[in-house]
């Protein structure tokens, strides 16, 4: 890149000013930790207090966090950072959450160190506003200092914060310090640990949150085939959300309230016997929060005391709550699976482009429920390819039971739990159909397929080296979309039937809007979404997130400008969600919307 933008740069000019840069920053680091080195030796020495102040990068500007660190040395006590266990070993194993980030790694680092030091180092935490990460962080930073004896203490900082009141709470925590009694010593061994899921437990009940309408009915049959009894627990409801705010922190994401309140209101329902389910939950492993709600779930069976209950996670890539016992052939399954799956985006498309125009009330939905059953049926029989006679059949029954007319469309993008999961989203969705709205949702195939785009950017990019071979994953390609043809084929009769997207043509049009190496969160997909809906004239869109989804709303509402200035016409709104989202206020906008859309 350097030297496309300057001919007077060489590439060996170029490696040598990066290997000097990168001496000088392991020397500084070196310096630091040798730093906090000496001031550790001269704390003990003369018997002081010693904090360790940890933080997220940016923590280090006085500015932001309101010079705290000069305050609290100001009391007499000695202020080290992260730093000074940077270099040392760490087993992750003794820490709940998954290690996804450089500096949430080094803050489970510190506070696992700090928990073990001597009497006279206490730990103290800045953390941000509104930052959704912190919300599993302080769980188990807190955890980490409970088990070796000690309290965490978190400044929350932002940009109105009231210093005298925090003065006030630091020069409290250091007065109790300075007079605990090394006699109050409380020390908490209990773990944060479920039982491991082994071989025998294939006689368990696995228990599974309701994802969504259209594909939780088909995860029972497709874990049959692998020799487990695994059923869906009934859809969230507001109970679900009163669970899950009691049993998870309540900053954490909504999914996560709903998923966790889910398990936690079945288990407290008396309808299963611990000793004879397990739980399970999907997991990408990606760069969110939700990679950690597998930690979330064990904290919550801890409190309820229902430690012994495996807790078991689907992850495709593996390396998630890794689990011996649980073993999914997928050689058997990917058939049946992909042929459901592709049937079923179909299924979902035919729907909610027939039930706004449908010529008797209901029938839409009977015809769906019949469909899903029948596809249910197949996967059962695992008889992949009756999925193709399925699909005529549907686009036979969908096409009969609508009026041809024009109604207006509106286009739903965003975080793939809240998109696709009815009370995730207040039933935002269902509430168009019956205002008369055709509701566009992309197929969920494509959160899976934008993985072939994906390893194929970061290894160009230089941000990644390719794990599987190129030839795996063309392979991969070329099969799914001779699937996704075969289907095609039976349903693009249906009158309003849309083709499914390469996942290299939704990244095309989403590389003019933002770089494609942005793929946490939804990543690439909802700008590639934004694209492909203005370039079928679909200019009204919805995006349904998290409130506080902290990737996504970096990518959905961050791509906004340069969304509108390369399409003019589109007209996007933004929809938060949370345990106390106003339906009233939601419902409002949407009707500005629909009279957009018309």
């Amino acid at each position: 890149y350097l030297l496309s933008i300057n001919s007077n740069l060489s590439k060996e000019n170029i490696e040598k000013a990066y290997r000097k840069a990168t001496k000088e920053q392991m020397t500084y680091q070196e310096r630091l930790t040798t730093r906090c080195k000496e001031v550790l030796k001269n704390a003990k020495e003369h018997e002081h207090l010693v904090v360790l102040l940890a933080g997220r990068p940016y923590h280090s500007d006085p500015l932001i966090q309101h010079k705290l660190a000069q305050v609290i040395a100001d009391f007499g006590v000695d202020v080290i950072t992260e730093d000074v266990i940077r270099c040392n070993y760490y087993d992750s194993d003794k820490v709940q959450s998954i290690m996804q980030w450089a500096y949430t790694n080094r803050i489970l680092k510190a506070a696992t160190w700090a928990a073990n030091a001597d009497e006279n180092i206490h730990y103290v935490e800045l953390t941000s506003f509104g930052c959704g990460p912190d919300s599993f962080i302080i769980d188990e930073v807190s955890d980490i200092l409970r088990r070796g004896g000690k309290n965490a203490t978190f400044l929350k900082v932002d940009d109105i914060n009231n210093i005298g009141s925090m003065r006030l709470r630091i020069r409290s925590l250091i007065e109790s310090l300075r007079y605990k009694s090394v006699e109050e010593k409380v020390v908490n061994t209990k773990a944060i640990q479920t039982r491991p899921f082994i071989t025998e437990d294939r006689k368990r009940t696995i228990l599974m949150p309701w994802f969504a309408d259209f594909y939780s009915p088909l995860l029972p049959p497709v874990f049959k085939l692998c020799g487990y009894n695994a059923i869906n627990l009934p859809p969230s409801d507001r109970q679900s959300v009163e669970y899950g705010l009691k049993y998870s922190n309540n900053e954490i994401c909504y999914p996560a309230t709903l998923i966790v309140g889910d398990f936690m209101k079945a288990l407290d329902s008396g309808k299963y016997d611990p000793d004879k389910i397990a739980l399970a939950i999907s997991q990408t492993g990606g760069q969110c929060r939700a990679t950690n709600y597998a930690a979330l779930l064990k904290k919550a069976l801890t409190t309820a005391g229902l430690e012994r209950i495996p807790v078991i996670t689907i992850a495709m890539g593996g390396g998630v709550n890794e689990q011996p016992g649980f073993k999914i052939n997928w050689k058997k399954i990917y058939k049946v699976l992909i042929y459901a799956l592709i049937y079923t985006d179909f299924l979902s498309q035919m729907y909610y482009s027939t039930a706004p125009r449908e010529k008797v009330k209901g029938e839409a939905k009977r015809i769906k429920d019949d469909m899903l059953q029948l596809g249910v049926n197949a996967v059962e029989a695992n008889n992949a390819n009756h999925f193709l006679d399925l699909a005529s059949l549907a686009c036979k029954r969908f096409t009969e039971a609508l009026e041809i007319k024009e109604i207006p469309k509106i286009g739903i993008v965003g975080e793939i739990y809240v998109k696709y999961n009815s009370f995730g989203h207040k039933n935002v969705v269902n509430w168009l159909v019956k205002q008369g709205v055709e509701t566009v949702l992309p197929p969920i195939t494509d959160f899976f397929t934008s993985t072939f785009v994906n390893q194929t950017v970061r290894k160009s990019g230089n941000v990644d080296k390719r794990c599987v071979p190129k030839p795996i994953y063309d392979f991969a390609e070329h099969y799914i979309y001779r699937v996704v043809h075969l289907i095609e084929d039976r349903v693009k009769h249906f009158p309003y039937f849309r083709p499914f997207v390469t996942p290299e043509n939704m990244a095309e049009s989403a590389s003019k809007i933002i770089n494609l190496n942005a793929q946490f969160g939804e990543g690439w997909s909802i700008p590639g979404d934004y694209a492909h809906f203005a370039e079928n004239s679909i200019n009204q869109v919805v995006s349904l997130q998290p409130f506080g989804c902290i990737a996504n709303q970096i990518i959905s509402k961050g791509i906004e400008k340069r969304t509108r200035e390369l399409y003019p016409n589109l007209n996007l709104l933004f929809l938060d969600f949370d345990s106390g989202m106003s339906e009233a206020n939601i419902m409002n906008r949407l009707h500005f919307m629909i009279e957009n859309a018309i």
